[in-house]
């Protein structure tokens, strides 16, 4: 991927994803930021979503081409340090990113893995699949599917990892901080936001089953005027992807 092939952002998509005046000079923040799309993802209305989980499956053209355009659209946040799912597509976003930010990858680690829901879930489409994974998510947390993880270890796992970095950024040793990760590593955090940021890591499961982010969405997580607490916002809804052209996605996509 060569930089110059990198769309430029517009006036229009600078409406639709950041706020000009958005302050960044002495903010700590978290910017979550989804993986761009796989062939697994949804590419218009005719397309049929999979279940990704820990398939390693890489970014397609269109993946490529929405981190391309997040690399530009990011630069305003004034991101400093970029860690990663060691998954191929989400180091590939990490990667385009990280090359227009003239930043490198500080981490590649499977905390930021999603769900690893097993061989009984993954590869199936998403619609067939969702009242098994609320029978994980909600009735029996502490169970694993086949080849796969319980939801509780997945919410320890994944929460463990950003709680290591609020506690960097808490101490001064880091400010600004993306993590590339995935759909439901990202909704995680906010579920986790949602309900208290506590450290016993419960999580708003009501907020986790919104399928409302699309590929290379943003999410922002930042001390609270206190700083006791975090609170989340949503920059960027994410990508639609319709026979190659991309689209912005907005709030309940």
């Amino acid at each position: 991927m060569a930089e110059s092939k990198a769309r430029p952002i517009t006036p229009q998509d600078a409406t639709l994803v950041l706020d000009p005046l958005h302050p960044v000079a002495g903010k700590h923040a978290i910017y979550l930021i989804r993986h761009g799309h796989t062939e697994y993802n949804e590419t218009g209305r005719s397309s049929i979503d999979k279940i990704r989980g820990w398939i390693d499956i890489p970014l397609d053209k269109g993946g490529i081409d929405d981190a391309e355009i997040i690399g530009e659209m990011t630069r305003p946040l004034g991101i400093e340090v970029i860690a990663c799912s060691d998954l191929k597509r989400a180091v590939q976003t990490a990667e385009i990113i990280g090359k227009m930010l003239e930043l490198p990858i500080s981490a590649k680690t499977p905390a930021f893995r999603p769900w690893n829901l097993g061989s009984d879930i993954q590869g199936k489409p998403t619609k067939e699949v969702m009242p098994l994974i609320n029978y994980y998510l909600e009735d029996t947390p502490n169970e694993a599917p086949p080849d796969g993880e319980s939801f509780n270890d997945f919410k320890n796992r994944f929460l463990s990892g950003i709680r290591s970095i609020i506690n960097l950024i808490e101490k001064g040793r880091m400010h600004r901080v993306a993590i590339i990760t995935h759909f439901r590593g990202v909704k995680l955090a906010q579920s986790w936001i949602a309900a208290g940021g506590e450290n016993n890591y419960g999580v708003n499961t009501k907020n986790f089953t919104k399928n409302d982010l699309k590929p290379c969405a943003i999410i922002e997580l930042n001390p609270t005027a206190d700083s006791d607490n975090w609170e989340q916002k949503v920059l960027f809804h994410g990508f639609f992807n319709v026979r190659g052209k991309i689209l912005p996605a907005g709030p309940g996509s």
